[in-house]
């Protein structure tokens, strides 16, 4: 039985700066050089990247530096990066150079896209860095990267694309409606054209984990971006192991580890006094007791007399830090 590992992962967000606070910048690209630490270490033969590598179109010059040395080792250990562009990866309705087209263009990963209105399909060369389609051993692996609004309506031709004859995984930055009620997105019948032609259709945009009548699979983000995503840990990737000849896949959602978070919810109901309520914040963070280096979010809820403004929330981070912890208002 011929079989083929890979890992799918997706918006992990290099230089994202949690909240404007600058506070753990590094556990994103920190994230990034243990997932790569675990491809070498498994031998995989590629990654699948669906998608928002960066968490923003213009990352800043030591957010690219961060980026290559983990792809380098990558590289250097013959496991190619497919990836697709994000929304956070690309300029909108722009034909600027992306930072993940610059990273394709240095042989650091090969960046997968079907262009144009009538999504042209030419195989991947190492010369341009860039093509719709590359083929790893027995796999073909294509990059419908994001379309947005227009992803729907461009299922159909973006199928008629498709070969089907062998393995396929299509890279997808789409989130699915029925499964992502929060954000939206695609229906489920929005896919059907890809049905028999694509096996593992790796999608990415929402940081939540799931997978659906196993051949829909999003591995969610590699570190919490958002506060809410707290509720999603642990965070991790998707270990796939392909047999290629019965066209037959089995996924392992393995965690990838980091800075932990939580959020802690205080009532402030009742509350007169702004010393009363910093007392009562303090002490909820202290029977919280989260490990040393957690970011924890504090919300403060109810009906109180005393103005926003008028908290002294320094007073809180700075008693918290003396936890062993960082608060984030």
């Amino acid at each position: 039985m011929a079989t083929v590992r890979f890992i799918h992962t997706s918006d992990i967000h290099i230089g994202k700066d949690r909240f404007g606070s600058g506070f753990g910048v590094r556990d994103f690209d920190g994230a990034l050089s243990r997932l790569a630490d675990i491809a070498i270490g498994s031998q995989v033969a590629f990654l699948a990247v669906a998608g928002d590598f960066f968490d923003r179109q213009s990352p800043q010059p030591e957010h690219v530096l961060w980026a290559e040395e983990p792809l380098q080792r990558l590289r250097d250990a013959g496991i190619p990066v497919c990836i697709i562009e994000g929304n956070h990866d690309r300029y909108p309705y722009s034909d600027r150079t992306s930072w993940v087209e610059y990273l394709g263009r240095k042989g650091l990963v090969r960046l997968l896209s079907m262009t144009g209105s009538e999504e042209s399909v030419e195989t991947w060369s190492d010369s341009s860095g860039r093509g719709a389609f590359t083929d790893i051993g027995a796999i073909r692996v294509y990059g419908a990267g994001y379309y947005g609004l227009t992803t729907a309506h461009r299922m159909s031709r973006i199928a008629a694309h498709i070969d089907g004859s062998g393995y396929t995984v299509l890279l997808l930055h789409a989130a699915v409606e029925s499964l992502s009620p929060e954000f939206g997105g695609v229906r489920i019948e929005d896919l059907d054209p890809l049905r028999g032609k694509v096996d593992y259709l790796a999608l990415g945009h929402l940081h939540r984990e799931f997978t659906y009548e196993g051949w829909i699979h999003n591995a969610g983000s590699l570190t919490c971006a958002r506060a809410k995503e707290y509720e999603y840990a642990p965070r991790g990737f998707h270990l796939v192991t392909v047999n290629v000849e019965a066209r037959a896949h089995e996924v392992k959602r393995l965690e990838i580890g980091g800075r932990p978070g939580r959020r802690v919810i205080v009532d402030c109901s009742g509350l007169s006094g702004e010393k009363k309520l910093v007392e009562k914040v303090l002490d909820e963070v202290r029977a919280a007791a989260p490990p040393a280096d957690t970011l924890l979010e504090v919300n403060l809820s109810g009906r109180t007399p005393l103005e926003t403004l008028a908290v002294d929330l320094e007073t809180i981070r700075t008693v918290s830090a003396g936890f062993g912890f960082e608060v984030q208002d």
